[in-house]
C-alpha cells in the first residue's frame, strides 16, 4: 500500500507548534494561510504569542483596534492593556526642515492633523468611551498606565499600534523620535490616568492588577484624587485590587499645607491624594513603590500605626492627614528607588509582620544615624522581618549621618571578599539572616573600594534600571518590539468582527 506523501497537516501538533516557534511573523502569517486546519491548529499558539499584552495610544485609531481585539475571538487571549500617555507634540525633526528652511509640506501637514485629531479626541471624551466599551468586553488581569521614555535617558517608547500608522502617513517613527514629537506633561499622565480608571469604573472591570509607571516623568499629585462622582465607581475597583503597582514622583503645585499628625510643624504633603489612594486599595496583597520622596514624610506616614491621631490639625475641613494603611493580606512588598531612614523601613515591615513574607529592596538609600548604631539597626530589622521567606535586595546604599561616605552593601560568597551589590535567600530562619547583614555593613565599611570604584558601580546601576522598571524591574516590552513593528499595519484594517483572512493578508504583505 503506498503511503501518502508527507504534508503540513499530517505533522503531530506540538512538533508543527515547534516548527512556528523559529519563524519571523510573515513567514508565520505565510503558513497560517496554507489551509484551515493549520489555521485552526496554530491559532491558539498565535494568540497567545501576539495578543496577550498589548499597548495602546491614545489615539482613535489605536484604541479603536482595542476596540474590536474586544469583540473578537482573540478576546480571551489578552490579558494586560497597557495605554500610554503619549501626547503629540510640536516638535519638528531636522530631516523634516529642507535646505531652504521649508518642511516637508505634505507629511508635516497630516502630522498637524493628526494631533489636531488627538487633542479633539481627549477634549469630548471620546478615549474614555472606547475604553469602556472595550473593557466591558474583556477579562483583564492587568491595566497599565505607562509614560513615554525619553531618548538621553536611553529609553525609548515602547512600541505600540498605531506607530505604524504614524509612520506611513508622516515618516515620524514614535520609537525612535520621540524627543521631537512625543510630550508626556504632568497635565497629560493625569489626564490618562483619570481617564483609565474612571473607565474601569464604568465598564465594571476588575483586574488582580494596576500599574503606573511613570519612569522618567512625573505627574501631579491631585492626578489620584477620586472625587465624588468617580468614587460610586472607582472604589469598588480599587479596593478588589490583588497588586498596586506605583512607579511615580508626585509633585504638588496646589500649594496645600497641613499639619502632620502629633503635632508636628506645619508641612507640606505633597503626597495628599497617593496616600488617600492607596487607603482605598485595602486589599492588595501585593505592594509595589518606586520613586515615592521622603521629603514629606511618605514613609513615616505608611509605617505609622493606625489609626493616626489628628488632634492637632487646625486645616481645612475635609482635608485632614489621610489614615495610614492597616493593608491586612499584604503578603509582598517591593521598594525600589527611593530614601528613607533605617528605622522606617523596620517600622514599615514590623507593621506588616503577621502577613508580610516576601520583601524586595532595590536601588535604595537607608540612612543610619551612625557607624556604632548599625548593629542595634539591623538587629531592629531582624526581628521585625523573623516571619519573612523571602529577601531579596539589590543595589542597597548605606549613608552614616554623622558625614561618612555612602557604600553599597556587597556581599559575600562564602569566604571571599565582598563580591556581589545583589543577594537573594528563601528559608525559615530569616532573622538569623537578616541579622548577618551588620557583617557585611562592617566589612563594606571597614574595606570601602575608591570612591572611583563605587561611581562607576553606580552608573551601572543607573544603566540597569533604564532597562527594568521595579515589577521584577520587568522590561520596556523588549520581547515585542521584534514583531509588533511587523503586524501593527494589520490592527489598521481590522474590522470588528476580525476577519481572519484580511489579518492574514495584511501580515503577509507587511
Amino acid at each position: 500500500m503506498t503511503m501518502p506523501p508527507p504534508n503540513l497537516t499530517s505533522i503531530p501538533l506540538e512538533v508543527l507548534l515547534q516548527i512556528t516557534s523559529y519563524l519571523k511573523t510573515p513567514d508565520y502569517g505565510a503558513m497560517r494561510l496554507t489551509c484551515k486546519h493549520i489555521e485552526i491548529s496554530v491559532f491558539r499558539t498565535f494568540a497567545q504569542k501576539y495578543f496577550t499584552k498589548i499597548q495602546f495610544m491614545r489615539t482613535e485609531f489605536s484604541f479603536q483596534a482595542l476596540v474590536d481585539i474586544s469583540t473578537s475571538r482573540l478576546s480571551s487571549y489578552l490579558k494586560h492593556v497597557v495605554v500610554g500617555t503619549d501626547v503629540l507634540g510640536t516638535g519638528i525633526p531636522d530631516r523634516l526642515i529642507g535646505p531652504s528652511g521649508d518642511r516637508t509640506v505634505n507629511k508635516w501637514d497630516r502630522y498637524n492633523h493628526l494631533r489636531a485629531d488627538q487633542l479633539a479626541f481627549f477634549n469630548t471624551s471620546q478615549d474614555q468611551q472606547m475604553l469602556v466599551e472595550a473593557f466591558r468586553n474583556l477579562d483583564l488581569d492587568v491595566v497599565e498606565i505607562r509614560a513615554p521614555g525619553r531618548a538621553e535617558y536611553g529609553l525609548y517608547d515602547a512600541v505600540c499600534y498605531g506607530t505604524s500608522q504614524i509612520f506611513r502617513e508622516t515618516s515620524i517613527n514614535m520609537r525612535w523620535e520621540a524627543p521631537y514629537i512625543n510630550r508626556s506633561s504632568r497635565e497629560a499622565n493625569a489626564s490618562c490616568l483619570q481617564t483609565v480608571l474612571f473607565a474601569l469604573g464604568k465598564s465594571g472591570l476588575k483586574p488582580k492588577k494596576f500599574k503606573l509607571a511613570m519612569t522618567v516623568t512625573s505627574l501631579n499629585d491631585s492626578a489620584f484624587n477620586i472625587p465624588g462622582f468617580m468614587g460610586k465607581v472607582v472604589s469598588p475597583m480599587l479596593h478588589d485590587l490583588e497588586t498596586l503597582d506605583l512607579a511615580v514622583d508626585p509633585n504638588s503645585t496646589e500649594g496645600m499645607r497641613l499639619i502632620a499628625p502629633k503635632g508636628r510643624p506645619l508641612r507640606q504633603i505633597n503626597t495628599y491624594y497617593l496616600r488617600k489612594f492607596i487607603l482605598q486599595s485595602s486589599q492588595v496583597t501585593r505592594l509595589c513603590l518606586a520613586k515615592l520622596p521622603e521629603s514629606d514624610g511618605f514613609f513615616e506616614w505608611l509605617a505609622s500605626p493606625s489609626p493616626i491621631s489628628n488632634e492637632e490639625y487646625d486645616g481645612p475641613t475635609g482635608l485632614e492627614p489621610p489614615d495610614s494603611p492597616t493593608l491586612p493580606k499584604l503578603s509582598e512588598l517591593e521598594l525600589s528607588n527611593c530614601t528613607m531612614p533605617w528605622q522606617h523601613l523596620v517600622d514599615i515591615v514590623s507593621k506588616f509582620s503577621t502577613t508580610l513574607r516576601r520583601l524586595s529592596i532595590h536601588s535604595v538609600f537607608l540612612d543610619i544615624p551612625d557607624k556604632d548604631s548599625s548593629a542595634l539597626a539591623v538587629a531592629k530589622l531582624a526581628e521585625a522581618g523573623r516571619y519573612l521567606k523571602e529577601v531579596h535586595l539589590v543595589d542597597i546604599w548605606v549613608r552614616f549621618a554623622n558625614g561618612h561616605r555612602d557604600f553599597m552593601m556587597r556581599f559575600q560568597n562564602g569566604d571571599q571578599r565582598p563580591v556581589s551589590g545583589s543577594f537573594s535567600c528563601t528559608g525559615p530562619d530569616m532573622k538569623k539572616v537578616l541579622g548577618g547583614l551588620n557583617d557585611v555593613i562592617r566589612d563594606n565599611y571597614v574595606h570601602p573600594r575608591s570612591e572611583d570604584e563605587d561611581e562607576d558601580e553606580l552608573d551601572d546601576s543607573d544603566d540597569d534600571d533604564d532597562d527594568d522598571d521595579h515589577d521584577g524591574f520587568g522590561s520596556y516590552f523588549d520581547e515585542y518590539g521584534e514583531y509588533v513593528e511587523e503586524y501593527d499595519d494589520l490592527l489598521d484594517e481590522i474590522d470588528q468582527d476580525l476577519n481572519e483572512e484580511l489579518m492574514i493578508a495584511a501580515l503577509y504583505h507587511i
